[in-house]
C-alpha cells in the first residue's frame, strides 16, 4: 500500500514478528513455517528487513505481571528490539 503511486509514503524498513522461537536452553532458532518470506519480499522490493522479533513463551505472563520480557536485558527479545533500534538508527543517520 505505501509504494503505491497515490500514497507516496516513504518505507524505512520492514519489521518480522513472530519471526522464529527457540526451545527452552537452547540457541536454536526454530523458524516458522511462513517466516522468512519478508526476508525474499524486502530483497525484491528493495527495502531494509529492520529486525526479527521472536515469538517467546512467557510473554503474556511476564506483561500480566508488570515485567515485560522486553526490558529483561538477558532474553532474546531484549535483544532482537536493541538489535532492531540499531538497525533504524544507523539508517536514519544515512538520511
Amino acid at each position: 500500500m505505501f509504494q503505491s503511486d497515490n500514497i507516496k509514503v516513504p518505507i524505512l524498513g520492514l519489521i518480522e514478528n513472530m519471526s522464529y522461537f527457540t526451545r527452552l536452553n537452547c540457541r536454536t532458532k526454530n523458524i516458522i513455517s511462513s517466516a522468512n518470506k519478508w526476508t525474499e519480499t524486502c530483497r525484491k522490493r528493495k527495502i531494509n528487513l529492520l529486525g526479527e522479533i521472536p515469538i517467546v513463551e512467557s510473554i503474556c505472563e511476564s506483561g500480566d505481571a508488570g515485567t515485560p520480557i522486553a526490558l529483561d536485558e538477558s532474553s532474546q527479545v531484549y535483544k532482537a528490539f536493541i538489535n532492531l533500534a540499531e538497525n533504524v538508527k544507523a539508517l536514519l543517520n544515512k538520511k
